[in-house]
């Protein structure tokens, strides 16, 4: 349905950051963030009874090119080609009535980034709330712990087929029934990681795994 909302975007392109101690000397010690656009969206319900409940939904979509941290020596984390999507609905009624989303795949919401960018929210309501990140992770803990390749995290409403078999052997009595469920997904490829000592030299003594791809729902 087409809603009257009281609507706030908040936009920025090709953001450098940091958050931490000691930003921009040698002693730095946190997340710097390069080269980031993201869009945010708030909408609140408009209402013609001040008092009534109003719904409200919150989305952001987020890019960036390197996320790392910084201001240990021999401890990396990092995520390149990062890119985040998230779609969520809350309300002031009870918590049984928060049962809409906003759907932008039907019509997608142009977001000002700056004062010639913008961002398009194109997120399908019909996966609900959702939370969806990817790119490529870089980890190396003291070079005893490695772990570099693509990953991708998504967590949304889905509909699946569930098969009952009635507890016995005998497949006609089998039932199959589309059931909503909360999906949580984490898929990984083309994964290399080390976990031992020395990683990453020629006398590295550990376990090796190289090019992995994994999927867990």
């Amino acid at each position: 349905t087409a809603t009257q909302v009281d609507l706030l975007t908040i936009g920025a392109s090709n953001v450098n950051a940091f958050a931490g101690m000691n930003g921009g000397t040698a002693d730095a010690l946190g997340l710097s963030l390069t080269g980031a656009d993201f869009a945010l969206a708030l909408a609140t319900e408009k209402t013609v009874d001040p008092a009534a409940a109003k719904r409200k939904w919150t989305a952001l979509k987020a890019e960036a090119d390197d996320i790392s941290f910084v201001g240990i020596e021999g401890l990396t984390i990092g995520a390149d080609t990062l890119t985040v999507e998230i779609n969520k609905t809350f309300t002031t009624a009870a918590p049984t009535a928060t049962t809409t989303i906003i759907d932008f795949a039907t019509t997608n919401l142009e977001v000002a980034t700056g004062p010639e960018s913008s961002m398009t929210l194109t997120m399908d309501g019909t996966e609900g709330d959702l939370l969806r990140a990817s790119g490529n992770l870089h980890v190396n803990i003291f070079n005893f712990f490695s772990v570099d390749g693509g990953f991708a995290i998504e967590k949304k409403t889905a509909t699946m087929t569930v098969l009952d078999t009635k507890g016995n052997a005998d497949a006609a009595d089998d039932v199959r029934t589309e059931t909503q469920v909360d999906l949580l997904t984490i898929g990984a490829s083309n994964v290399n990681a080390f976990a031992g000592m020395n990683g990453g030299s020629a006398n590295a003594l550990g376990l090796q795994l190289t090019g992995a791809d994994f999927a867990l729902a």
